[in-house]
């Protein structure tokens, strides 16, 4: 013990505190500090691919949930449409695969997406459905000569064939189109009511008598509505 004792004697030990960094308060507290930010980093890293899924996952669900309003909105428009008509169908068919036209039309094809049927009555959205437009050129002709508008029977002498062979195809006798028009420029989908009996008393004055004595709002107060949900939900 007392060689121990001389040994511990002879040992400077203010060299040992000054040369021991470990032993300063200032790089002790540096240090803390040094974890602690690595700590917080890594939580924050980890929180981020957490929740991230997690968020997506909520966006895709707000963005759904607005999906579904819309569509509703439009099925109960072309409800009310049809009430108001008579129509045995009220169909909304919508332009898709865009491509840049020479005549600046942004569309392919065209496919029914929404439609409101009376009891008994066919749906045609499986049957109108990916229709190229070229199949459809005598009936843009026709838009384009009536204000993007006409209304076609199937016992009219003078309708031209392909109009004619699209009837007789989904069962009916007489058709009112509208085409909807973004801007009134940008066409983006066809309003069709649809009827399985000649109707021969039919125009859009006799329509709009019928949506005013229902609804107090005529034809384009609805067309505008769709065209607005249409272009929301796009």
């Amino acid at each position: 013990m007392e060689i121990i004792a001389h040994k511990l004697s002879g040992t400077n030990l203010e060299t040992i505190d000054s040369t021991s960094s470990y032993r300063n308060p200032d790089t002790i507290i540096n240090y803390l500090l040094l974890i602690d930010g690595l700590l917080i980093t890594i939580i924050l890293v980890v929180g981020f691919f957490i929740t991230r899924p997690k968020k997506k996952s909520l966006i895709m669900q707000s963005v759904l949930e607005d999906s579904q309003k819309i569509d509703k909105i439009i099925n109960n428009t072309l409800f009310k449409l049809r009430i108001a008509t008579h129509a045995d169908r009220c169909v909304l068919g919508l332009f898709h695969d865009t491509n840049l036209y020479s005549d600046n039309h942004h569309m392919l094809k065209v496919s029914v997406f929404h439609e409101s049927l009376r009891e008994g009555t066919d749906s045609v959205k499986r049957r109108v459905k990916d229709i190229p437009l070229t199949y459809l050129a005598e009936e843009f002709q026709t838009y384009k000569e009536n204000n993007n508008k006409f209304i076609f029977h199937l016992n009219n002498s003078a309708l031209k064939e392909g109009c004619r062979l699209h009837l007789e195809r989904i069962g009916v006798a007489s058709i009112v189109n509208i085409l909807l028009t973004y801007k009134e420029k940008a066409p983006i989908g066809i309003l069709s009511f649809q009827f399985t009996e000649p109707q021969d008393f039919i125009t859009f004055d006799v329509i709009n008598m019928q949506l005013e004595g229902m609804y107090d709002h005529q034809l384009k107060f609805f067309t505008d509505k769709l065209i607005s949900c249409i272009m929301t939900n796009g």
